[in-house]
């Protein structure tokens, strides 16, 4: 038997919102909802210097139709604010989370990698190669789902 979930609403945190943090969001709801779980909890995304409204970069629109065929071309970029619910937030790399930690949200946060215990950091591929989005997208599918395993394994009773 499922005990109740501790970790309800998770953000997701990146410098933009339009790369990194919505292919996360677009991950996690993906994994959570091959559990069955998506009505349990909530996944949005935020940028600690995003512009609202920001469309996502065409390179992720199109990495994660063709690769996961999910559509994101809807998502609009908002800006990182401790007012944004959460349970948790994670964040792609150590910058942002000290960025983060530094308003003094009450909400624990933590690097993703770190979260999954390889503390791995995702980079920023904005402006790069499409060979760079791609990486930080693989990257991103292997430690969301080691994410979500952990989120459910903790929830889990014997």
């Amino acid at each position: 038997m499922r005990a109740p979930l501790a970790i309800k609403k998770i953000l997701v945190v990146c410098a933009g919102n339009i790369c990194r943090s919505p292919m996360a969001e677009a991950l996690f709801r993906q994994r959570i909802d091959e559990r069955s779980l998506l009505d349990q909890i909530m996944i949005s995304s935020a940028g600690t210097i995003a512009i609202e409204g920001n469309l996502p970069c065409d390179e992720v629109v199109a990495l994660m139709r063709t690769d996961h065929g999910v559509d994101i071309s809807g998502h609009r970029a908002q800006s990182f604010t401790i007012a944004i619910p959460a349970d948790l937030i994670l964040t792609m790399d150590q910058q942002i989370t000290n960025e983060v930690r530094a308003t003094g949200s009450s909400v624990p946060v933590e690097m993703l990698g770190d979260y999954v215990g390889t503390s791995e950091e995702v980079d920023d591929p904005y402006g790069g190669p499409a060979s760079g989005y791609r990486r930080s997208l693989r990257i991103l599918d292997r430690l969301v789902t080691k994410a979500v395993d952990r989120i459910l394994g903790e929830t889990t009773c014997g």
